[in-house]
């Protein structure tokens, strides 16, 4: 232990003494050691962390589905999840809850607040107790008892100033008076993160009131707006729960219309939370192990270097009587040293990468505000540090042993030439490094066409100077569907006399605003396909909703003021209805007959060009317009088509709402352009994430690839002064060069090439568009590469072809 003490103190003044060689090591290493722990950090905690509820291992998430429908998860009907529960002996205890929003008002300013509806039994079924008051009876699941609520931590601070007397206090909600009987603890946003797979929401509850099961859709059979959680017997699997309730459904399919081609599925909590960013997270994990690799390279061939200047040292410590093996100890301590002192500095990047990538991205990461540097990522940090230690300091430590240690101290001997072998080590990491590099580098470029291929899909509208507002009247003031109508129909018309606005309509379901409705459809004169069930999108919307969206009629003609609630019942459906049921026929003058509402026969009026509503990547589906005045919604989504700036007339949409109603709340309001980027938010997330650590990799690479050319160069100036003493020119030199550089650069490409299209079919369910193996892509890095390597050997082969012949015949 004392000579190690000894060995540490040498390698603390080594370090002092080379402050520059000391602080690159360190830099290096920290930004790859940093970026490292970052990324295991946020891991740690959405992937290895359990939930916060109680057992969370056996809690389960229950759905129904439609695989002909290409439906994986759908929510739940009441009656299916009964018959579930009580012919099924697999469960401890079974919940439901319905994602919804409120209008608390009573206070200064009237707020839209997202909320959760929420069966009795599931907070004692998580777990979960408010830090103040109570959870919800039993009973006041029943109609008439139900006007309770729980309040969030956040909200309780937020609007009512945390309040200590807020539990037993009545609050107004939806026109609705409520008792507020608990204060739920921080943190708690349930049901965040728990929407069906293909779901864009991450719905941030911040009230909940009893969810009541008694109603009369509670007793429908096709009304699906249940989302379930179940708690797991001891001892039983979610594989053991699927098989006991396949059967149940398949029971319930031949029993129900409603259930014909439904069935179920049981995943696990932890599974449904984490399961749209699982593999994007480990496949980011597996790209920063390649920088840090990189990192690594680097600093082993500066560590290389350094042992070339240190031969004589070496050779006098071997000298004095120190044995190989203490000469190995002294230089791993040092590697191990550098190591710890990267990793400590890592840490504090881990720190601000993590805050960044929470504050930039929040909703793309789930459980985003636990995410932080616990014991768990320290020891991580620790070990990674240790270990990036022992990976570059062992490369340097063979060769300096390998070396003949009698040779620097003879007279005349050179203790700064390197050998063969040493050159030869050090061409090898550099091959390694450019493979590395090339491998993230295709990958970031996959990620980043796909992006821009995403972001280049037609739309079917046109998104120029267009702003969206949400308006939801409370039912309890807009009971009647005249109310509901005249509301919208003066709304439209106060914003159509605004200065510069070119055109207003409503519609109940914007595009890529991450609200769908569907209904079941009929062909009058056609019989209903005996297994197959005729779904279509629905959207009721206001006259001029298409001239205002720019959105192209291809047949018939839109919807006008006298499409009014008694009037004919009108459709316009979307191309890909049309070419489906009519493929060899006019479709207008025909008739549906819509299932949802009054199931009246309505006449084809019009077909109107595709429109992307669920995702730019989701292929278009058959899609149903209907007047809005002939089915009267009570949340619509107001668009104008202003000659101004969206954001310049904010202020004046929201003036006009409150001119018709002061406690009316305005839900959302944003640029339809806005709405587009949010609908590829995570593809952009990917693309610029992988691509930062690309470019990081791309960068260490040419820093490696200058490094070992501009060494090299200095340690052969001697023999290119012989070479130009002899007669070579500038240009011969600097080929010379350029050579040596560029052989391990097109070496590292191959290798990189080779791995990266293996490698990048991990990237499958990320990309959009674009071949995992897209040649374009593996040229166009790979030319990349060569430039940089190129640029990175010019420099000192430039360096190198201006050397004086004369001064270097005298160079030592």
């Amino acid at each position: 232990m004392q000579n190690l003490w000894l060995d540490i103190r040498y390698g603390f003044r080594l370090f002092v003494k080379k402050p520059g060689f000391t602080l690159i090591v360190v830099l290096t290493l920290a930004l790859g050691i940093g970026a490292n722990t970052a990324i295991f950090g946020i891991i740690n905690t959405v992937l290895m962390h359990p939930l916060p509820f109680r057992e969370p291992h056996r809690l389960v998430m229950l759905w129904e589905t439609n695989l002909e429908e290409g439906v994986s998860q759908d929510q739940v009907s009441p009656p299916n999840l009964r018959d579930w529960r009580d012919q099924s002996q697999v469960f401890d205890g079974v919940a439901a809850f319905a994602s919804t929003n409120f209008t608390l008002t009573g206070l200064d300013e009237t707020e839209k607040i997202n909320g959760s509806q929420i069966t009795p039994e599931l907070l004692p079924l998580l777990g979960v107790n408010p830090i103040k008051g109570r959870v919800f009876a039993s009973d006041e699941g029943q109609p008439g008892r139900d006007q309770v609520v729980l309040v969030a931590q956040g909200l309780w601070q937020r609007r009512f100033g945390a309040d200590p007397n807020l539990v037993s206090k009545t609050i107004t909600l939806d026109g609705k008076t409520y008792e507020v009987v608990g204060i739920m603890p921080a943190g708690f946003e349930f049901p965040k993160w728990l929407e069906p797979v293909g779901s864009k929401n991450a719905t941030k509850a911040e009230l909940w009131t009893p969810l009541s099961l008694n109603n009369e859709d509670a007793n429908k059979r096709g009304a699906r707006y249940l989302s379930a959680i179940a708690r797991l017997k001891p001892g039983v699997t979610a594989a053991q729960a699927q098989a006991a309730l396949v059967p149940i459904a398949q029971d319930l399919q031949e029993k129900y219309q409603e259930n014909q081609g439904y069935s179920v599925t049981v995943v696990p909590l932890q599974k449904q939370v984490v399961g749209r960013v699982e593999r994007a997270l480990l496949i980011f994990f597996g790209a920063i192990i390649l920088v840090l690799l990189i990192a690594c390279t680097n600093v082993a061939n500066l560590l290389l270097a350094r042992a070339a200047a240190r031969q004589k040292e070496m050779a006098i410590r071997a000298a004095l009587g120190g044995s190989r093996w203490q000469l190995i100890r002294q230089l791993m301590t040092e590697s191990l040293l550098l190591g710890l002192a990267g990793g400590l500095a890592g840490l504090l990047v881990a720190y601000w990468a993590i805050k960044f990538i929470v504050a930039s991205f929040p909703d793309m990461i789930p459980r985003a505000n636990e995410i932080t540097i616990d014991a768990r990522v320290f020891g991580f940090t620790i070990l990674l540090s240790l270990l990036t230690g022992l990976l570059f300091g062992i490369t340097p430590t063979l060769q300096t042993l390998k070396t003949d240690l009698s040779e620097p101290l003879k007279e005349g001997g050179r203790g700064s030439t390197e050998g063969l072998n040493r050159n030869r080590t050090r061409s090898i990491l550099v091959v390694a490094e450019v493979a590395l590099a090339l491998i993230l580098l295709v990958g970031a470029g996959l990620l980043i066409k796909s992006f821009l291929r995403l972001t280049s899909v037609e739309l079917g509208f046109n998104t120029d100077n267009l702003i969206a507002m949400r308006v939801a009247l409370p039912q309890s003031k807009y009971k009647q569907p005249y109310q509901k109508e005249a509301f919208f129909k003066q709304l439209t018309s106060r914003i159509e006399s605004l200065p510069g606005m070119q055109s207003v309509a409503m519609t109940t379901n914007l595009p890529l605003s991450g609200t769908n409705m569907s209904f079941r459809f009929m062909i009058e004169g056609r019989p209903a396909p005996p297994t197959e069930i005729l779904l279509a999108q629905y959207h009721a919307i206001s006259p001029n909703y298409f001239r205002t969206m720019g959105i192209e009629l291809r047949q018939g003609r839109e919807f006008n003021e006298q499409d009014e609630a008694e009037a004919q019942p009108v459709v316009i459906v979307n191309e890909t209805l049309a070419r489906r049921f009519f493929p060899d026929e006019d479709p207008v003058g025909k008739r549906l007959k819509i299932t949802y509402g009054k199931p009246l026969p309505r006449q084809i009026v019009g077909v109107i060009k595709d429109v992307k509503h669920q995702g730019l990547e989701s292929s278009s589906q058959e899609e149903l317009y209907v007047p809005y005045a002939q089915n009267p919604w009570a949340f619509m989504t107001l668009v104008a088509r202003t000659q101004a700036e969206p954001k310049d007339i904010a202020a004046a949409l929201k003036s006009e709402v409150w001119a018709i109603d002061r406690d009316q709340p305005i839900d959302r309001i944003k640029s339809v352009e806005e709405l587009v980027a949010d609908s590829v938010s995570r593809p952009r997330f990917y693309a610029r994430l992988l691509g930062l650590f690309a470019a990081l990799a791309m960068i260490l690479a040419a820093v490696g690839i200058y490094g070992v050319i501009s060494y090299s160069v200095s340690q052969r100036t001697h023999e290119i002064g012989i070479r130009m003493a002899l007669g070579a020119q500038q240009r011969d030199v600097l080929l010379l060069i350029i050579k040596q550089g560029l052989m391990p650069t097109l070496i590292g490409i191959a290798i990189g090439l080779t791995a990266a299209a293996g490698l990048t079919h991990l990237m499958a369910s990320l990309v959009f568009g674009v071949s995992v193996t897209d040649p374009l892509t593996f040229i166009a890095v790979s030319l990349l590469l060569v430039g940089i390597a190129l640029l990175a050997c010019y420099i000192p082969a430039r360096r190198a072809a201006r050397v004086d012949p004369l001064i270097a015949l005298r160079y030592e």
